[in-house]
């Protein structure tokens, strides 16, 4: 090759380099024009939805802003991510806070219709509630009133609460109140009448009261169980309950063990509490040391009372004391 041909061609390479660099400036320059007076980009919105989430991975769109940039150009900042809403997660407090408890009328001995009238939000309209009915998923199962706290509450379950929750009575009155007509009977009447039983059917059944007691020894005992014990239970349970004397370490009477199940054959068969081999050693602090005396202390000083204890030992010599709270045929008037 030619010494001109050689220079001819470092000339050209010379010229195109020399063109290359100021095509870069003149696009450099450019680009600082852009940034002094393009707005700040904001990050498009493809479709809706979270944009953060179709920035990767996701949606091939959601990269176009970055690529149609130019060469050191400005690509718009990410958005922000969504600020977190607290959710409220005791579902109690925000039950709660939605419903006031305003009043409530509770009859004797049918409590099961008895009313509780609750305020909802919104409207403010009011709700009759009676036991085992639900609002928002809570269910009213009991009716609390307390003299130590002086105040009234119902109480509520819900299987995705831990615990049971209290709505304390508001002390703001409701005026008209609608009363079923069932209860507005039985509150006017005081006479009521005593329900038919038969030796196998209970009108109500006495329960663990587990409101009062959770360890499921106290005994709520209706009006209805105790017509039907009035009528059957001295000879159809105590009669033919089958009892040995126990004796302590020194010989002497310490109760009575129960050598069958109390109640069998009957509408009581489950014992309330009380099972076989099972020592009854007192009632009510009295000392019961055959049938004989559990009759003889019911037919008398302890006749009518509406708590009886009931000490007892279980054959592995550990003692639990049975509480049955007895409710008596009264009347409490529509209230509060």
């Amino acid at each position: 090759m030619r010494i001109s041909q050689i220079k001819t061609l470092c000339w050209t390479a010379n010229v195109l380099v020399l063109a290359g660099a100021g095509y870069v400036a003149v696009h450099f320059g450019e680009t600082f024009k852009r940034r002094r007076i393009i707005p700040e980009i904001e990050w498009p919105d493809e479709g809706g939805g979270d944009v953060i989430q179709k920035r990767w991975p996701g949606e091939v769109t959601g990269f176009r802003m970055i690529w149609d940039t130019p060469v050191n150009g400005l690509v718009p900042k990410p958005p922000a991510p969504p600020a977190k809403v607290e959710v409220e997660k005791d579902l109690g407090k925000i039950f709660l806070g939605k419903y006031t408890y305003h009043t409530s009328i509770d009859t004797f001995p049918e409590l099961d219709e008895s009313v509780a009238y609750v305020e909802g939000p919104g409207s403010g309209a009011v709700t009759m509630l009676r036991t085992g009915e639900s609002i928002d998923g809570f269910t009213l199962i009991g009716f609390e009133a307390s003299t130590e706290r002086g105040e009234d509450a119902l109480v509520f379950s819900n299987p995705k609460v831990d615990g049971l929750v209290r709505m304390k009575r508001s002390e703001d009155p409701l005026q008209n109140l609608t009363t079923p007509p069932l209860v507005r009977a039985l509150a006017d009447n005081n006479d009521l009448a005593q329900p038919e039983v038969d030796l196998m059917s209970i009108p109500r059944r006495a329960y663990q009261d587990l409101l009062a007691d959770p360890s499921g020894l106290t005994w709520h005992v209706p009006a209805g169980e105790v017509y039907w014990w009035g009528a059957f239970g001295e000879d159809d349970v105590l009669a033919k309950l089958v009892v040995n004397v126990a004796k302590d370490a020194g010989g002497n009477a310490m109760g009575i063990k129960l050598m069958s199940q109390p109640g069998a054959g009957t509408a009581v068969s489950d014992g309330r509490g009380l099972m076989k081999g099972d020592i009854i050693k007192s009632i009510n602090g009295v000392p019961t040391r055959s049938k004989e005396e559990i009759v003889l202390y019911l037919r008398g000083d302890g006749q009518g009372l509406g708590r009886y204890e009931v000490l007892v030992e279980n054959e592995t010599g550990v003692e639990r004391t049975l509480v049955y709270e007895v409710e008596r045929a009264r009347r409490r008037s529509p209230s509060r």
